[in-house]
């Protein structure tokens, strides 16, 4: 039997509360994940850049996660380091990915999967031009929502 390779997780947030729950998963699981926390304010382009190239450098991820799209800027910026780099972009939208996507350039799709909570959404998104969408439902974390003792 081959051993199992675990994937190295570059996490980006912008402050999102689902990400300490992806985080918990992937530390249960024994996944080796980096947060590159952005914050919630703006930087300019040249801190934006050294940031994600030094977690890129430092951590060697093999796919970079987001949720909602939060850390990927409206100008395309993180989408070229991508691109520069190879690294795949995993994008789980929890909430509607219709109202979020339009914000963003129309690049990088091949080398983009995205996760939709409603099923409903997969076949729209890849007639957007994303030509790996899959269904991800939303869950409870089992370690905080479990049955109690009776009575």
């Amino acid at each position: 039997m081959l051993p199992m390779v675990q994937p190295r997780v570059l996490l980006l947030t912008s402050l999102y509360f689902l990400m300490g729950e992806v985080r918990a998963a992937l530390d249960r699981l024994g996944v080796p994940h980096l947060l590159l926390d952005l914050g919630g304010k703006e930087m300019d382009r040249a801190e934006f850049v050294s940031r994600v190239r030094g977690a890129l450098a430092g951590f060697r991820p093999d796919f970079l996660l987001t949720v909602n799209h939060l850390g990927v800027d409206r100008e395309g910026v993180l989408l070229e380091l991508l691109a520069e780099t190879g690294l795949p972009l995993a994008s789980w939208f929890v909430d509607n990915p219709f109202l979020i996507l339009p914000l963003y350039p129309p690049r990088y799709q091949e080398r983009t999967q995205l996760f939709t909570w409603d099923a409903d959404n997969v076949a729209a998104l890849g007639d957007l031009g994303f030509p790996h969408v899959a269904w991800l439902p939303l869950g409870a974390d089992p370690a905080r929502f479990h049955p109690g003792a009776p009575g």
